[in-house]
């Protein structure tokens, strides 16, 4: 008797692609990050982290010798990224119109993660825990960030491209705005972003009393 067998599958085993360490401590933090923004540090557990990142939560303490720490390594983090994509891609600029333009741009590609670590930060100043390493770590990110908006709006007004105004108060005016379109997108997570945002920015270039405002790149609702 001739026994009949079935199609047999031969899938192949899934292999597990091994990442070297600074690899594993990145993914710790991108999923750290993710898990603290959408619930806040204080509720999530070291092992809630290990859990998402499939591993053992040895594993997270052998990086990360306590909850603080890694709190304190996600915030840096997330500040470092934002601080050298401002300054890779916006000082690089001649013009003062596309300095500004290419700083828009920074905060749309990375709006999400940068939303992430606002939100992180707001849960941070609410707890009452604050600590002097990452209040110094804010305070480097917001200097920063207005140090590149005032260079590029004081050398607008010097070459005649940005009517005369002052170029401090101009930067906080913008960076302001940046915040309140973070706040928004956690307060309001229904609202048509993309519009917010090129409307924020046709004000924008309206106060800084540029013509021709070039147009930026669309940002992404997801």
């Amino acid at each position: 008797m001739k026994i009949m067998r079935g199609n047999v599958s031969k899938k192949k085993p899934v292999v597990r692609r091994r990442l070297t360490p600074a690899n594993r401590v990145e993914h710790i933090l991108d999923v750290a990050l993710d898990l603290y923004s959408r619930k806040g540090f204080h509720r999530v557990t070291t092992r809630d982290i290990a859990k998402a990142c499939k591993v053992n939560v040895a594993l997270i303490y052998y990086y990360f010798k306590s909850k603080d720490v890694l709190v304190q390594a996600v915030i840096e983090r997330s500040i470092r990224i934002a601080i050298d994509s401002y300054r890779q891609r916006v000082v690089k600029e001649t013009s003062p119109v596309d300095a500004l333009d290419e700083w828009l741009r920074v905060n749309v590609e990375f709006f999400q993660p940068l939303r992430k670590m606002a939100q992180v930060l707001v849960t941070y100043s609410t707890t009452g825990r604050r600590k002097a390493s990452i209040d110094a770590l804010i305070r480097n990110l917001y200097r920063s960030e207005e140090h590149i908006l005032h260079a590029s709006i004081e050398a607008g007004v010097r070459q005649g491209v940005f009517r005369r105004l002052d170029p401090a108060q101009a930067a906080t005016f913008i960076s302001t705005h940046l915040d309140g379109l973070f706040y928004v997108a956690m307060t309001r997570p229904d609202i048509n972003l993309r519009a917010r945002t090129e409307s924020a920015w046709t004000e924008i270039w309206a106060y800084l009393g540029v013509q021709h405002a070039p147009r930026t790149r669309e940002t992404r609702d997801d």
